[in-house]
């Protein structure tokens, strides 16, 4: 059978690889050129003697550009000449060489949040760019020209060097490329909105309207329920397995958590207190995802996610509640353990922090009850002190 020639509509069509694989598209018109593809990208490569050399992303070369490229790649291969010598490397070609080299190493919603900053935030105006060019002024007017995303753009900046340093490492550009990757971050802020006492309430009395009157699925209240109740992260809630519950301790065992790094335990336990690890008891099945409906296929699927997230704005509409992301339940749940008691060291363990500043610097917002009654402590202090009250 013909090998077909590399056109647009094929590179466009050629379904993401599983989960930790790639596979190979050739072209028919130039042996050992073809298209690699990845789960989160698509690579244009030639194959010499069994060995791959990345071109670049679809994103940034036609076919047919990346055919001229390969056929130079191929002539130089031939003569005997290092390909890793590459004084002209473009930022393009450094995210082909990065991801190709770097994407079995990490998770794969680490590859596909990284491969996102690449194609929205990098690629388009300096993917043609030579990484010897990336000087501080060019780098630091791409950064502030992204002031409508300030935090990814932070983000953005934070891969592009960290691919140099790597290309640097690798002896594929000079030491000390990294230096001019550099700009002033844009200001971030941690989100401060905790639900109040009042909107528990009335979130709580939206959740037994919307079961009744069936306006959102009877397991997405549920999953809303334990949101609040355990202070989980959602990706974490959303794909748990009755396999992970260790029902004498009560808690969900996670296999992998956002924490994990390497040298350290992995996973966390998932604490449920007695009414939530009843509730999870009545809907548990012997085997599998705790909410199916919402569980997730792999790390990249958001599809269960985006569910959540429409039942939680349901729920909050009902509720009468404004600028509540499903983050919410779990600042508002670390928050919330001052009023209850909880030391913040017990907030951070019961969060799964694994560093307590994190919990003192995003999460520990104490709300407007607490402040009132902080200050009428403070004020009650001072009875006697300043006159007047005899």
């Amino acid at each position: 059978m013909k090998v077909p020639k590399l056109t647009r509509t094929i590179v466009a069509e050629a379904k993401p690889a599983a989960p930790g694989s790639s596979y190979y598209v050739m072209d028919g018109s130039l042996p050992g050129f073809g298209l690699r593809v990845h789960p989160h990208s698509k690579l244009y490569v030639v194959r010499f003697r069994r060995k791959p050399y990345t071109i670049g992303p679809p994103e940034v070369f036609t076919p047919e550009k990346a055919r001229e490229r390969a056929r130079d790649l191929l002539s130089k291969l031939w003569s005997g000449e290092n390909p890793n010598a590459a004084p002209g490397l473009t930022v393009a070609d450094l995210f082909a060489r990065y991801v190709a080299a770097t994407e079995g190493r990490k998770r794969a919603l680490t590859n596909s949040n990284e491969s996102r900053l690449w194609r929205i935030h990098i690629l388009p105006e300096l993917g043609a760019v030579p990484v010897a060019g990336l000087t501080r002024e060019r780098v630091g007017n791409w950064h502030r020209s992204r002031t409508a995303t300030p935090a990814r753009a932070n983000r953005a900046l934070s891969v592009l060097r960290t691919a140099v340093r790597w290309a640097e490492a690798a002896g594929i550009i000079p030491s000390r490329s990294s230096d001019t990757v550099t700009a002033d971050p844009f200001p971030e802020y941690p989100r401060e909105r905790v639900l109040t006492t009042e909107e528990l309430a009335r979130l709580g009395a939206a959740m037994r309207e919307a079961e009744m009157a069936q306006l959102v699925p009877g397991e997405l209240v549920t999953v809303a329920r334990l949101m609040v109740q355990t202070g989980a992260r959602p990706i974490e809630l959303l794909n748990a397995r009755a396999e992970w519950i260790d029902w004498t301790r009560g808690a969900i065992l996670l296999p992998i958590s956002k924490g994990d790094r390497k040298g350290r335990k992995r996973g966390r336990a998932l604490w449920l207190g007695p009414r939530s690890l009843e509730m999870v008891r009545q809907i548990a099945p012997a085997s599998g995802p705790l909410f199916p409906s919402v569980c997730a296929a792999d790390e990249s699927d958001r599809s269960g996610y985006n569910r959540y997230e429409r039942a939680w704005a349901r729920l909050c509409k009902l509720a009468k509640i404004e600028g509540a992301t499903p983050y919410v339940t779990r600042h508002t749940f670390v928050s919330r353990g001052a009023l209850a008691g909880v030391g913040i060291e017990g907030s951070s363990d019961l969060a799964g922090h694994a560093d307590i500043a994190t919990t003192k610097r995003i999460y520990h917002h104490a709300d407007d009850e607490m402040h009132r009654k902080n200050v009428a402590a403070m004020e009650a202090s001072y009875d006697g002190l300043l006159g007047g009250d005899e």
